[in-house]
């Protein structure tokens, strides 16, 4: 199945269950197929990725470790696109 380009005002959970909906299913299928991308501090305007790939804060703490690359690019540019989750 292919990956589809995400909205980054798409729901990846479901807010009732608390399970994943099927636009986050995707993406992290994709993204396991790749290893993922580590370094400190955010990603976001640094890393140049394709849609789908995790990011590792190494010097991250609760709540500012993991990025998933959401988007492709914004307005072209390919390193930007990160989302905390």
């Amino acid at each position: 199945m292919a990956l589809s380009p995400l909205n980054v005002n798409t729901p990846a959970i479901d807010i009732k269950t608390g399970n994943p909906l099927q636009s986050l299913q995707l993406l992290s299928e994709g993204a396991s197929k790749l290893p993922p991308l580590t370094g400190t501090g955010s990603p976001e305007g640094i890393i140049e990725s394709k849609q789908g790939r995790f990011y590792i804060n190494i010097a991250g703490g609760v709540g500012t470790t993991l990025y998933v690359k959401r988007l492709d690019d914004i307005a072209g540019d390919r390193k930007t696109g990160w989302t905390l989750v």
